[in-house]
């Protein structure tokens, strides 16, 4: 096997333990609300999901809209991105991606957030809870890595108060946007 074949086995290796270990987590902080959650890697079903469930009922002026199939295209052949679709049954209520930054641990390494959404709230029974799902699951990728920081790269404006009160702050602006940061 090469050295890069190792990788994608390694780090999904990494991503299974952290679907595992939220589950777990937020499966008992979802108790009350009797949902079957699941939480597993960004795949066609999920993909299809977003194409023929999610964009019907969508706002099309929604600055939050994305094009879910074009960046797991991108971000597929990278082994450290962590992509993740989380379900209730049947229903995906949410997915987010991005990756790990390359190199050693130290006080830069990172995992940065690039897209987060949520289902439609017409069929999203797990509203209000996608993006602290979604951070814990990559807050633990991240410690798993031994990186120091979690980023969201351009949060929207009016999502910015709930990041807030989950922990992050201004970490960096510049060109290429605004990054939240939260210390690990």
């Amino acid at each position: 096997m090469t050295e890069y074949h190792d990788a994608i086995e390694r780090y999904q290796g990494f991503r299974d333990a952290v679907y595992h270990l939220t589950w777990e987590i937020w499966s008992h902080k979802l108790n009350s609300l009797s949902v079957d959650l699941k939480l597993d890697g960004i795949d066609d079903g999920a993909l299809q999901q977003a194409e023929t469930v999610w964009a019907p009922l969508e706002d099309k002026n929604r600055p939050d809209i994305f094009a879910w199939r074009d960046i797991v295209r991108q971000v597929r052949s990278t082994p450290r991105r962590f992509d993740m679709a989380i379900w209730n049954g049947s229903v995906l209520c949410g997915m987010v991606c991005g990756k790990a930054s390359k190199g050693a641990q130290g006080c830069d390494t990172n995992v940065t957030l690039r897209f987060l959404q949520g289902a439609p709230t017409a069929i999203n029974p797990l509203r209000g809870h996608i993006a602290a799902i979604s951070l814990d699951a990559a807050s633990a990728y991240a410690l798993l890595l031994k990186k120091r920081m979690i980023f969201l790269k351009n949060p929207l404006s009016g999502a910015r108060p709930h990041y807030e009160k989950l922990g992050f702050e201004l970490a960096k602006r510049h060109a290429k946007g605004l990054y939240l940061g939260k210390a690990l």
